[in-house]
């Protein structure tokens, strides 16, 4: 009995280590006034999302928020778009495509980053 206690506290344990690890890692996305932010590799979504406003500057808001993979950012003429993907290059040609699709001409991507998996 007290070797199955021992077992499962165990387990326990190494369930807590790994989620110490940064398995799972949290990003997040911020965008205001034609400014964008991002982070990646964060341990928690607070962390996350306050260096994602940091990089964007006064003004900004948290628009997304994303975990294990890879995100950017396009802004063009006024209008921007953002995706994560599996990869970065996937990411940055989705949000090229969601910042064409609301409007934006001439849209370049301005950040993108991958979270450590």
């Amino acid at each position: 009995m007290m070797r199955r206690i021992w077992a499962v506290a165990a387990v326990a344990a190494t369930v807590w280590v790994a989620g110490l690890s940064g398995a799972g890692a949290s990003g997040a996305i911020a965008y205001g006034g034609g400014r964008a932010g991002l982070s990646y590799n964060y341990r928690d979504r607070d962390s996350a999302e306050e260096r994602a406003l940091a990089e964007c500057g006064a003004g900004c808001r948290v628009v997304a928020r994303y975990s294990s993979s890879c995100a950017a950012v396009a802004t063009g003429r006024g209008v921007y778009g953002y995706a994560w993907r599996e990869e970065r290059r996937g990411a940055m040609r989705a949000a090229l495509e969601n910042c064409e699709s609301r409007g934006g001409g001439a849209c370049s991507v301005v950040t993108s980053g991958c979270d450590e998996r």
